[in-house]
């Protein structure tokens, strides 16, 4: 009982139902599948109910004329009995008068292969049980019992079935005053789609919302069409006293209405009702195509309205490694300050260097927040583009950094070796998998030295960087 309510209370114990507009893209189902989790999809052609009559029908015919001949064969009849049984009860729609025509004849022929196979024995046999019905204690054949319950209009004149014999003619009136005398069925007519025509036992029937048909009770064949689209079926016995609702609002020229209401990208309109039955209670939306970003309606709620997308999560989470490769610029004015006297030039190449650089990033990712250390190295190359590091020179400007932001643009801090302090940031951008498109800028603020003795300290000028690449990512 507890797993039934917990079931019942669940978010997805009624699943939504998501209608495409159009054919959809990997990025528009991902896209609908983050904003209504665990949704199930349709294609627009689904939106409007429709069902298959299938080929029953012709199936029937067969087996009808394949059963004639086994009349005269030593027990035939239980072989008409058990084809007929299966053929009869596969039909599902009649459309015309032809069809009722041909399940008439199919009842009545396997009534007569009943009736001649069972005569008195019909109530007490265990093999007549599948082919009887008890009424007031009375046995009477199942299929002539559904033959003579078939509907036929007010007025209309019926031939009486042709039967082999007297006894069987006797028995056939008696299931036929029997039938007449039990309490009627019924079949109750509500909205209906636009240029709806029902049928009732393959007879079209003219009605009205709130109109209802008597029928005999027994098996009865209804269905709902709009042109050759069938929208609604019922192939069933109907009890004494029972009552069929026959309702079909959304057909063709509904569906095009309402497509006609989404291309006009509104929200707040009143949803017809013929549109909101379809929910049947659950979550029910409509989604049109877009470049990466679709607009999803939610429509069942009796009025429409616009549900924003959910945007796209940072991906996974957890620690992740990236190695970085590319190059860049590197400038600062101590390039020519401190190799003018080796004579470095007056001029702008002096100040300025093409630096080849890489990095290594470790961080830790959740949702959308991403921090982590890594150090970044770029490497001047030119004659002039060095710097003195006590009795050596150096061309590597090396950043240990921390970072910290969103997946694809981070703030960075960190010493800059030789002197500096660096501010700066990276950006990524994905491409394929794990490869990204990288990039680097730093501001190196000069850290003043001290100096041995009276010397004044050393005061270096500003480094500007900034590089691209690729990089690899692992984890994450």
């Amino acid at each position: 009982m507890w797993l039934m309510l917990l079931a019942l209370l669940s978010p997805n114990a009624w699943a939504a139902r998501v209608y495409w507009v159009g054919a959809p893209t990997d990025a528009d189902r991902a896209a609908v599948a983050r904003t209504v989790e665990g949704a199930t999809t349709a294609p627009w052609s689904e939106m409007m109910p429709s069902v298959s009559s299938g080929d029953s029908l012709s199936v029937l015919a067969n087996e009808i004329a394949s059963c004639k001949n086994l009349f005269e064969v030593f027990d035939g009849e239980l072989q008409v009995m058990a084809r007929l049984q299966k053929a009869v009860a596969d039909v599902q729609v009649l459309r015309s008068a032809a069809d009722r025509q041909l399940v008439h004849s199919a009842l009545i022929m396997q009534g007569t292969a009943v009736q001649r196979y069972f005569q008195g024995a019909l109530a007490t046999e265990d093999g007549a049980q599948p082919y009887r019905t008890m009424l007031s204690g009375q046995a009477l054949v199942r299929s002539w019992t559904h033959a003579v319950a078939l509907y036929t209009p007010e007025g209309a004149s019926v031939a009486p079935p042709v039967l082999p014999d007297p006894a069987a003619s006797l028995a056939f009136d008696a299931t036929q005053a029997a039938v007449r005398l039990r309490p009627s069925a019924s079949v109750a007519f509500g909205a209906l789609a636009e240029g709806a025509a029902v049928f009732v036992d393959g007879v079209r029937v003219e009605t009205t919302p709130g109109f209802r048909l008597l029928l005999s009770p027994g098996r009865h064949y209804l269905h709902v069409q709009v042109g050759e689209v069938l929208l609604w079926r019922f192939a069933d016995d109907i009890a004494p006293g029972q009552t069929v609702a026959v309702e079909a609002p959304f057909g063709p020229a509904e569906r095009d209405a309402l497509l006609m209401r989404l291309t006009g990208g509104k929200d707040g309109w009143v949803v017809p009702t013929a549109v909101s039955g379809l929910a049947h209670g659950e979550p029910l939306y409509l989604a049109v195509p877009g470049s990466k970003k679709p607009r999803l309606i939610r429509i069942d709620g009796g009025v429409a309205a616009n549900v924003p997308i959910t945007a796209e999560s940072a991906g996974g989470g957890g620690p992740l490694v990236r190695v970085a490769a590319g190059a860049g610029w590197l400038s600062t004015g101590d390039f020519f300050l401190q190799n003018v006297d080796d004579g470095a030039p007056y001029s702008v190449g002096t100040v300025n260097s093409f630096a080849p650089a890489g990095s290594v990033t470790g961080a830790w990712r959740r949702g959308l927040l991403e921090v982590g250390a890594g150090v970044d190295v770029q490497v001047a190359v030119g004659e002039v583009h060095t710097l003195p590091t006590g009795a050596s020179q150096t061309r590597t400007f090396v950043y240990p950094y921390v970072a910290v932001g969103i997946p694809w643009l981070q703030l960075t801090l960190g010493p800059q070796f030789p002197w500096y302090f660096g501010i700066g940031g990276q950006a990524r951008v994905p491409l394929a998998g794990p490869v990204e498109l990288y990039a680097r800028g730093v501001y190196g603020v000069g850290v003043p030295l001290a100096r041995e003795g009276d010397a004044p300290d050393f005061k270096p000028l500003p480094a500007v960087s900034a590089w691209g690449g690729v990089s690899l990512r692992f984890g994450g």
